[in-house]
């Protein structure tokens, strides 16, 4: 956009950000408003086999993940580690970006959402149930 051999991009947090202050960019479209507020934009994924085999493996990733999940949620904790990892991303841009939810908890209905929107889009063929494919998490 900065060169103008594009006139749109789809960004991310915090690029959205830092380009909205460096060259004025501005929002034309939320793509987490409307079918997709609150989606999950990320899952992890373990075989059925690896699962039985190492129960304490998964249930030591899960707890970790749930943490992770816990620190990402404050934003404190974001707005001060972004900027020591993400090259480039000052900490004023942090502070202004938009942060999206971290839950520690889990919601299969709404992973439901993408599997349906999958098949709704031509993604995948069949409905996809997916309480047969989620692990419980483990007591903390």
């Amino acid at each position: 956009m900065k060169s103008g051999s594009v006139d749109a991009v789809q960004a991310i947090e915090p690029f959205g950000t830092q380009m909205a202050r460096s060259i004025g960019a501005r929002v034309i479209a939320d793509l987490t408003s409307g079918p997709t507020a609150d989606f999950p934009i990320a899952h992890l994924g373990t075989t059925e086999k690896f699962a039985k085999e190492n129960p304490r493996t998964v249930a030591a990733f899960q707890r970790a993940f749930v943490k992770a999940q816990a620190m990402a949620a404050d934003r404190g904790t974001v707005e001060k580690t972004v900027p020591s990892y993400a090259k480039g991303i000052e900490a004023k841009v942090v502070s202004a970006m938009a942060i999206g939810t971290f839950p520690t908890t889990r919601d299969v209905n709404r992973i439901q959402r993408v599997a349906d929107l999958m098949r709704r889009f031509g993604y995948v063929d069949e409905h996809i149930d997916v309480k047969r494919y989620v692990l419980s998490l483990p007591a903390s």
